[in-house]
């Protein structure tokens, strides 16, 4: 180890920000997202966004971090410079995300159905859904 850094109770998942200064930090249990400032590595804001948080990734865009709420069936999309939310319902319990840099799409998966949603960055809307051959999807990872 490096060096740690600073976040809260129930860490689940991590993104660097496109510019790798900032790591946003989804802590499952207590349902918010934190932002820590990788240079300090101290928390720098908090966002609560709601029960059971899982697969972050960051958009497109580079300030558009997409979270997914198992507890609450859906994504938040999250707008880093502003605070600003839109949220999409998905059921049921969205789990894992990822993009696929340059598509503007954002990979979902759910951890009760054998299904992935395809959602539009831009819209915040599902523009597909995939079914998986058996059980759920879990993690999801881009291979280039």
């Amino acid at each position: 180890m490096v060096r740690s850094l600073k976040a809260v109770p129930s860490p689940e998942h991590l993104a660097f920000s496109p510019d790798e200064k900032l790591l946003y930090v989804a802590n499952a249990r207590a349902g918010t997202v934190s932002v820590v400032g990788v240079r300090e590595g101290e928390v720098r804001t908090t966002y609560t966004i709601g029960k059971r948080l899982h697969g972050l990734d960051i958009g497109d865009d580079g300030k558009t971090l997409f979270i997914s709420s198992q507890s609450d069936d859906r994504v938040v999309a999250l707008d880093t410079e502003t605070g600003e939310r839109r949220v999409l319902p998905l059921s049921p319990e969205p789990y894992h995300l990822d993009r696929i840099p340059g598509t503007g799409k954002i990979y979902v998966s759910s951890s009760k159905a054998p299904k992935i949603w395809v959602v539009d960055q831009d819209a915040v809307t599902v523009a597909d859904e995939i079914e998986l051959p058996a059980g759920e999807g879990h993690q999801i990872a881009v291979v280039k």
